[in-house]
This record gives C-alpha cells, sequence and structure tokens, in this order.
C-alpha cells in the first residue's frame, strides 16, 4: 500500500533529502536514457537544493514510511492524484 503525504518546504530535513535522492537517481536512469553517467551525476549536486526549493512536495510511501516516488508543485492546489500506483 503507498501512502501519499505532503510536506511542505519549512518541514523538510536533511534526512528525507538523503532518502529521496535514489529515487530521483533511479527515475532519472530509467527514464533519461540519453544522459551520461557523468551528466547524471554532475546534475545529483544541484537536487538536493531543488528538493529544498519547491514550495509543495508529495512523497510517495511504501508501507515502512521509506520514499518510493514524489512530485512537487508550485500551485497551492496540488495536482490531481487518479493514478493509484508510483511509477
Amino acid at each position: 500500500m503507498v501512502n501519499i503525504i505532503t510536506i511542505e518546504k519549512n518541514d523538510r530535513t536533511p534526512e528525507l533529502i538523503e532518502k529521496l535522492l535514489p529515487v530521483w537517481e533511479r527515475s532519472v536512469r530509467a527514464t533519461h536514457i540519453f544522459l551520461s553517467n557523468e551528466e547524471i551525476l554532475q546534475i545529483k549536486n544541484y537536487v538536493p537544493m531543488a528538493f529544498s526549493g519547491v514550495e509543495h512536495l508529495l512523497v510517495a510511501q511504501d508501507e515502512h514510511g521509506a520514499p518510493v516516488g514524489f512530485i512537487n508543485y508550485c500551485r497551492r492546489i496540488p495536482p490531481p492524484l487518479s493514478a493509484k500506483r508510483v511509477g
């Protein structure tokens, strides 16, 4: 079962960002096949700053509370969550 929680900008911890980084990397490696390993590693250096800077962050967690996916948004209204799976 996946649980989706909202984590606002001021509530993010370094531990959360550290847990989200491998989720980001797996996603990028699976979907951005045009990027070289070196490019991914270079971009990865900026990802923690990006996670810290977005206003609203939705995090999908597995049954143990570990992040398995995320989405960020800038508006006050979150995006519709019609999907029942995380991919």
